[in-house]
């Protein structure tokens, strides 16, 4: 018997005090009960909140049966679906939540549940790096501020968008929205902001063709590495960077590798990893933490054997060089593990270079000169700006 049985069966048999006994003991709280007259009335005109960002295998003794995002592994998600079953036909819904939703693949019924909510959606997407500055001092966490309303139709979403704390009080007045005009997986939610990201992506998933169609499973051919935790730069190399500890050898937390076929793929790989181009496909649509698999194995490049990307080689070789110019090798002593030797690279100094490699991009897409602009000059201010080179 479920507790409304419970109940209905002991007020029937006059059993108050069993009842009574039931109600202090468990204090069972039901939405409809409570807020009688608000959900008889169709919900809530008003849904806001900051729900815990706690995963579920933490929570015990009890679990929420028959939601939608019950599989997502998250609280959060479950606070959202809850709030949007509460609330009012007319009524506006606000969330500040994590980012990482929008772009991990777990959470595809949580997207599913705000997609197809059937309501004009406004999100912001916000820093959760301390370079420069987070949301909540203290509070490392990517966030994004889910807003819902009845009017319009759409997802309007901004930029991954970062601030300097000096910035804060001009933080919300600057957000620029551009509606969404995709309809499958993360880029739904890309993080746009502008018609002209918005035109650059579109040309990029025209040209079809996965970069990962060219990557092998592993262990044999032609090999780049990349390092899996950016800031501001994703480095890709064909060397090994100098590491040493007591126990390792090399930073396996962070730097990750990539077999191909043929060292011609190899290095026109390794040139893209590094472009600016591709920094914009990683912030727009992953999750502006780490490199994931999917992240490169989606990157649309089509045909990689054109001839606008030839040159690439010969720039990925003269890249290689001068990160190795401009590196320098860090000692740190650490209580816990001792001696740690490595190898920090400033990719900021080699911006002309990496400039190089996007123009050649830019040819291959078709990308007119204001969107080789746009994309040469995405995010700068940030990644050229205090703090921004270096890449430990």
């Amino acid at each position: 018997m479920n507790a409304l049985g419970y109940c209905q069966a002991s007020l029937q048999d006059g059993k108050d005090g069993a009842y009574a006994n039931w109600l202090t003991s468990h204090k069972p709280f039901h939405w409809f009960v409570e807020f009688h007259r608000i959900m008889k009335g169709g919900g809530f005109d008003v849904v806001i909140g900051n729900p815990p960002y706690v995963e579920a295998h933490k929570v015990r003794g009890y679990w929420a049966l028959g939601f939608q995002t019950g599989q997502c592994g998250n609280l959060y998600a479950l606070c959202v679906e809850r709030g949007a079953i509460l609330l009012a036909a007319h009524g506006r819904f606000g969330m500040i939540v994590p980012l990482s939703g929008f772009s991990t693949a777990r959470m595809d019924a949580y997207q599913d549940l705000v997609w197809g909510s059937g309501r004009h959606l406004h999100i912001s997407f916000f820093s959760g790096d301390a370079h420069p500055s987070v949301l909540f001092e203290g509070v490392n966490y990517r966030l994004c501020i889910v807003i819902a309303s009845p009017r319009g139709a759409g997802a309007h979403l901004t930029a991954y968008t970062r601030w300097y704390a000096s910035e804060r009080p001009f933080l919300f007045p600057r957000l620029n929205y551009a509606q969404s005009d995709f309809r499958e997986g993360f880029l739904r939610f890309a993080k746009l902001g502008s018609a002209e990201a918005s035109r650059v992506l579109a040309k990029m998933r025209s040209a079809g063709g996965p970069l990962g169609s060219r990557v092998l499973p592993g262990g044999s051919g032609h090999r780049i590495n990349y390092h899996r935790s950016p800031v501001f730069w994703i480095r890709s190399m064909d060397f090994e960077p100098h590491f040493s500890s007591a126990t390792k050898a090399r930073s396996t937390d962070h730097l990750k590798d990539l077999w191909f076929a043929s060292e011609v793929d190899a290095k026109r790989c390794g040139a893209i990893l590094n472009s600016t181009l591709f920094y914009f496909w990683f912030t727009v649509q992953g999750n502006c933490r780490n490199v994931a698999g999917p992240d490169i194995d989606a990157f649309p490049i089509g045909d990689m054997d054109m001839p606008a990307l030839a040159p690439a080689e010969a720039v990925f070789g003269r890249l290689m060089a001068d990160l190795k110019h401009h590196s320098r090798t860090r000692v740190y002593n650490y209580a816990h593990s001792g001696r740690v030797e490595y190898q920090e690279f400033y990719p900021d100094r080699s911006k002309p270079i990496l400039d190089q490699i996007d123009c050649l991009l830019a040819e291959h897409y078709g990308f007119t000169d204001e969107e080789l602009d746009f994309i040469i000059n995405y995010d700068l201010k940030y990644r050229m700006g205090r703090g921004g080179g270096e890449d430990e």
